[in-house]
């Protein structure tokens, strides 16, 4: 089943770390917002990739991370 679009102001009103954020706040955010859809298997960021900003999730990702001391692991999660 296919998710409905949201409207990036509604979206990151829900969002914990935008809650307390007035509604002209939140449109300034959102208007700075790029919304970019992965299709299965495709790749957002890689641990070598420069910080430009930062990414809110919505929907099913799989994190994959290797440290030395836990070696590699996979995370799965739906938001």
């Amino acid at each position: 089943m296919a998710r409905r679009e949201i409207a990036p102001d509604a979206f990151l009103a829900g969002v914990p770390l935008f809650k307390t954020p007035d509604a002209a706040t939140l449109a300034r955010l959102a208007a700075a917002t790029t919304r970019r859809a992965l299709k299965r298997g495709e790749t957002l960021v890689r641990k070598v990739d420069p910080a430009t900003g930062m990414y809110v999730v919505y929907g099913e990702i799989k994190l994959n991370a290797t440290t030395p001391a836990r070696g590699h692991r996979w995370v799965e999660a739906e938001f």
